[in-house]
């Protein structure tokens, strides 16, 4: 678990320290909770870990994504920029460090998607897709873009853009789903019905839910 540029802790264990051991117990108990999606106690038990060590971005991320969960959606956006903020300032950036930004950018392009402020989110997910610091997250970036174009009824441009993320990943069974979607409201029904049966052999017949990643 990696630490960064959020303040400076003391080596020291004790009251003005930094206590390894409640600080692994109020992680443990955070993400058991965020697996389980009790995101409230997820919430309060991140909270009682960064009052123990502040400096975890990785752990801000994952609060991040507890508020986003529970629609507490300008509180996600202020956790998201807190950590840019302190990461943009270093100038010179990990790889780490710069993986870590990609994900808040993409967490606040969602949150800023529930808000229904889709300009900004596209500008952060094309940010996101340009740096493509990690293929997996620029994927997502990328994906999510498509879904803001299928949610303002921009459905050729939805199809290209699930159909370039279906190109770097065949078995993404949810690009499928989007892909069919937006071929269905653009009356190619045959085309929808095949992107449709791709969908579920990715998927092994069970589905998820289509949506924001």
């Amino acid at each position: 678990m990696e630490s960064s540029k959020f303040g400076n802790l003391a080596s020291d264990t004790g009251r003005n320290g930094f206590n390894s051991l409640s600080a692994k117990a109020w992680i443990t108990k955070a993400r058991a909770a965020n697996r389980n999606k009790d995101y409230e106690d997820a919430i309060k038990y991140f909270n009682k870990y960064r009052a123990v060590d502040p400096s975890n971005s990785e752990v801000i991320i994952e609060l991040g994504g507890a508020l986003y969960n529970i629609e507490r959606y300008d509180d996600a956006i202020a956790c998201y920029d807190n950590l840019i903020n302190n990461l943009e300032i270093e100038s010179k950036k990990s790889r780490s460090d710069q993986i870590l930004i990609a994900n808040a950018l993409k967490g606040k392009g969602n949150a800023l998607v529930a808000k229904g402020n889709y300009e900004e989110a596209l500008r952060l997910y094309n940010k996101v897709i340009a740096d493509a610091k990690n293929t997996k997250i620029s994927n997502d970036a990328l994906y999510n873009k498509a879904i803001v174009y299928y949610k303002t009824q921009n459905y050729e441009k939805a199809d290209e853009l699930f159909n370039e993320v279906t190109n770097k990943n065949l078995n993404d069974e949810l690009a499928w789903r989007g892909k069919a979607a937006a071929l269905e409201k653009l009356g190619k029904r045959d085309e929808a019905f095949k992107a449709l049966i791709k969908s579920m052999k990715s998927a092994g017949i069970k589905l998820r839910k289509l949506g924001i990643r």
